[in-house]
């Protein structure tokens, strides 16, 4: 047994109670009066995060959420994380979405909580945001007040305050942070400077007056996923000024005016849903506990408890998402696999399940390097679009399925005109709502193979041009036309694999 199954062991977790809305499932021993009411609240956020991002959230399994009381034996358990300040709030949501406080939120309120809400919002309605914006939309959401039917955005937050009293830090370093870096892992002046400066990014960018920047918003976050070093003169390309102009004009446009709240009602149908109270036996919460340890620190202990989980089995079937989460957290792909087969076997499966298991059978054949010579065999391409299939037929634009599709289709064991058609469609579904660099590169590939060597170039000359491509993609289109431009040289005719 691991320690931190010996130290959850050591607790009953008497008065636990869940609270299931149509989004969450929250774990609480809070009193049901106070969980209701921030079940309900995360609710209205839920649906002002869609209205706010201008899409609706694809489906997806249920937000888990952890809010222990005051007094609860799981803040004698709780844990920091990787950062050397007090952990309020751990977030987790590369396939499972978690939320656990870890601060007093009855005392202190919920606003930390509707941060790292705002957080997981942007990943799940998409495109995946920059470190920075995710940041500053973690402090819009941290102003969030609420009425009966509405749920106001975009106050006046304290951070701001900081840059007044302790000035500004370059943008291109702003922008350079991310959650490993030792400005955001250290308590210090730098951390509020870049928590304070994400806050007032988003604040501009969220002005209901210009709607074309969150536009720019989402190639400023695309170009980020792809792997690019955030420079002024990149910015400016998106933008339009440089980072000393944006400031000034961000400055008088949320500081001077003031007009910067923005309010998002719901219909009584909107706000009319269920919320289910059930109690919780400890077994659920002992393992919730150990999940939430491993997925929370990066030590031994963790890969011990993560071993002994798989070995024995999780008990509680609603927890397995969290296990693949911990497994793909820990690099544990094949684990992650066999319980994605268990999840699949169940009445009722979230998209991501499928989803995330085709990408795992692609990502071990094909995506780490997108190798020209490599091929998918029959049976895993023919499992893969299955899989595929069956998670867009529940969430037509997700985006890991679209892409994960298109690659299936280019690297499938042969390619004729309709698997080019195929994967032109999930191009179409993705656009404005994830990475296309994939679906392009499926294209590229696809068009290469039966010879069409024209679209093939203007494919791979466009991704080369292209800022949001991510490295392994120009390192295949740069393959690609080093190719095309041999087979042309040596004068070659009509070259393609076709069926």
């Amino acid at each position: 047994m691991s320690p931190f199954e010996v130290s959850a062991n050591r607790f009953d977790f008497i008065g636990w109670q869940i609270f299931r809305s149509p989004h969450f499932v929250v774990y609480s021993d809070g009193g049901e009066k106070a969980v209701s009411r921030v079940v309900r609240e995360l609710e209205m956020l839920h649906l002002a995060a869609q209205q706010l991002l201008e899409r609706a959230a694809p489906p997806h399994a249920p937000v888990i959420v952890v809010l222990p009381s005051s007094s609860s034996d799981w803040r004698k358990l709780r844990s920091r994380g990787n950062v050397r300040w007090r952990v309020s709030v751990s977030t987790f949501q590369r396939f499972a979405y978690y939320i656990v406080a870890e601060y007093d939120w009855e005392r202190e309120g919920a606003k930390t909580l509707w941060s790292a809400l705002g957080g997981l919002e942007a990943s799940w309605i998409g495109p995946e945001p920059s470190f920075a914006v995710s940041k500053g939309i973690c402090s819009y959401f941290e102003t969030a007040t609420f009425e009966a039917d509405q749920v106001v955005l975009g106050g006046y937050n304290p951070r701001e305050q900081f840059l007044v009293e302790q000035g500004w830090m370059d943008w291109d370093r702003v922008f350079a942070i991310t959650n490993q870096s030792r400005e955001y892992t250290n308590e210090a002046p730098d951390l509020h400077r870049f928590m304070a400066q994400s806050a007032l990014f988003v604040q501009y960018l969220f002005d209901e007056s210009a709607p074309l920047r969150r536009r720019k918003m989402r190639q400023w976050n695309s170009v980020f996923e792809a792997g690019w070093r955030p420079t002024e003169t990149l910015f400016a390309a998106i933008f339009g000024s440089d980072f000393a102009a944006f400031q000034k004009d961000a400055e008088q446009a949320v500081w001077r005016e003031r007009s910067r709240t923005r309010t998002f009602k719901f219909t009584a149908a909107e706000l009319d849903f269920p919320v289910v109270t059930e109690s919780v036996k400890a077994r659920p919460m002992r393992e919730l506990f150990v999940l939430t340890q491993i997925l929370n620190q990066r030590v031994d202990a963790s890969e011990a408890a993560l071993d002994s989980l798989l070995g024995q089995g999780l008990e509680t079937a609603a927890l397995r998402g969290l296990l693949v989460e911990a497994c793909l957290n820990w690099n544990r792909r094949e684990a992650a696999a066999k319980v994605l087969d268990e999840l699949m076997a169940a009445d009722a499966v979230a998209p991501e399940v499928y989803a995330m298991a085709a990408s795992l059978r692609v990502d071990s054949i094909v995506k780490r390097e997108l190798d020209v010579s490599v091929r998918l065999s029959p049976e895993d391409a023919r499992q893969i679009q299955t899989w595929c299939d069956q998670a867009l037929a529940l969430a037509p634009y997700l985006a890991q399925a679209n892409e994960v599709s298109a690659l299936a289709a280019g690297w499938g064991p042969t390619v004729d005109a309709a698997q080019s058609t195929l994967i032109k469609t999930r191009f179409e579904a993705l656009s404005d709502r994830g990475p296309v660099d994939g679906c392009l590169a499926a294209l590229a590939m696809a068009e290469w193979r039966l010879g069409n060597d024209h679209e093939a170039r203007r494919v791979c000359v466009y991704l080369l041009r292209y800022a949001a491509v991510r490295l392994q993609v120009r390192r295949l289109a740069r393959t690609m036309l080093n190719e095309l431009d041999r087979r042309e040289a040596q004068g070659a005719a009509v070259w393609g694999e076709g069926t």
